[in-house]
């Protein structure tokens, strides 16, 4: 009866959702318990409790950001923004930009890098960069991973970069290009994180 009292009280703490309790408990590393408030609730573990993390460092260019967050809603994502941010997502701005899948939008916005490394904590992400030394097919995502996208102007901060150089990935440029779209590079990136780690599995999505 105490571990129901538990779960009960992490569901009203955590917005009185189903999904999002999973998530919680997820983000205070208890899978375990996660496992068992399925089972007490009834949930499909491998589709709730498994949603990827995609990360936007200080984005710049509002159509990217908001084609990022269409992807993020369409293929069970959550998605980041890292602040100090230059762009409006206020309700009105969201509105006239005619987003009508944002209410739909697992987003949690960090006012600057040291809140989002806080929320990291120990978690070891996967840096996109130009200057990744292996191609992000190579990777080994799993359903839980951090994806970290840089910004359109200057990438990702060299700090970040040198803190995980085995976890920074590119895609490579077969064409005379000198980059990708960031909105591109993300679906890229996150479909084939998505295939890797199993998450198209569940008959879920093939109805």
């Amino acid at each position: 009866m105490v571990g129901f009292a538990v779960l009960v009280s992490l569901y009203v703490l955590c917005g009185s959702s189903l999904g999002r309790l999973a998530s919680c408990l997820f983000e205070l590393s208890a899978p375990l318990i996660a496992q068992v408030a399925c089972y007490v609730f009834g949930l499909g573990c491998a589709t709730i409790l498994l949603m990827i993390d995609v990360v936007l460092y200080q984005p710049k260019i509002p159509p990217n950001t908001g084609n990022i967050a269409r992807q993020c809603v369409g293929m069970h994502a959550r998605l980041h923004l890292v602040g100090p941010l230059d762009i409006d997502l206020s309700t009105k701005a969201v509105r006239r930009a005619g987003l009508d899948y944002w209410e739909h939008l697992d987003l949690t916005v960090h006012d600057d890098p040291g809140v989002f490394l806080d929320w990291l904590g120990d978690r070891e992400p996967w840096l996109i960069s130009k200057f990744g030394k292996q191609s992000y097919h190579h990777a080994p995502f799993r359903g839980d991973d951090v994806i970290v996208f840089g910004n359109e102007l200057n990438g990702l901060p060299d700090p970040w970069l040198e803190r995980w150089p085995d976890r920074v990935v590119s895609i490579p440029m077969t064409g005379s290009i000198r980059s990708y779209n960031l909105a591109n590079a993300m679906a890229i990136v996150l479909a084939q994180a998505s295939c890797v780690s199993g998450l198209y599995e569940s008959e879920q999505w093939w109805v």
